[in-house]
């Protein structure tokens, strides 16, 4: 008797575990997701200033709630690249008058162009954490302690670089699969 309860939580925990999506599935997932997230801003860039991150931030939860537990790569990376990207604007937005109305943007562009820094390779990304670090201490509209609450944070500049590596790279599986059925 006791071999059928274990061959039945076996079983079970396969089920619960073990087994993957199928792409069909991952498909409707994706849907579900597209429809949940109609309103998040897309760019970090969109949501650094008080007035259009708070009612995104609420968004990400919103979209978290609504879509309920992710089965799919595809969508839970989507989900992890999201919230990685929402927590840094969160941070930025504590620091608005430093880095706000355009002056990250400037610097991470200045910054990519001297590191020689690519979206799809996160490898240069020390370096270029390091000359926005750097950057942002000269900015005369940062404070000191603007800047040492940047280096708090900085870390998450190449925590996005490798989820959204890691995103590209699910997107690509699910576009292939599309391409075999």
């Amino acid at each position: 008797m006791s071999f059928f309860i274990y061959l039945l939580i076996f079983a079970l925990f396969l089920g619960v575990f073990g087994v993957q999506p199928t792409h069909e599935e991952c498909k409707i997932e994706r849907k579900k997701l597209e429809r949940c997230n109609n309103n998040l801003a897309t760019r970090i860039s969109d949501i650094v200033d008080n007035k259009a991150f708070l009612p995104n931030r609420k968004s990400i939860e919103e979209v978290q709630t609504c879509v309920g537990v992710l089965h799919c790569d595809l969508t839970k990376s989507y989900m992890k690249f999201k919230s990685t990207e929402m927590e840094f604007a969160e941070k930025m937005n504590e620091i608005y008058s430093c880095t706000g109305s355009g002056v990250y943007t400037y610097i991470s562009q200045e910054c990519a162009d001297i590191t020689g820094v690519k979206d799809e390779s996160c490898f240069k990304f020390g370096e270029f954490q390091d000359c926005i670090e750097k950057n942002i201490e000269k900015t005369p509209r940062c404070t000191k302690s603007d800047a040492e609450k940047f280096k708090t944070f900085s870390n998450l500049i190449g925590q996005m670089c490798q989820n959204n590596v890691e995103l590209a790279k699910d997107i690509k599986a699910f576009n292939k699969a599309n391409l075999v059925q």
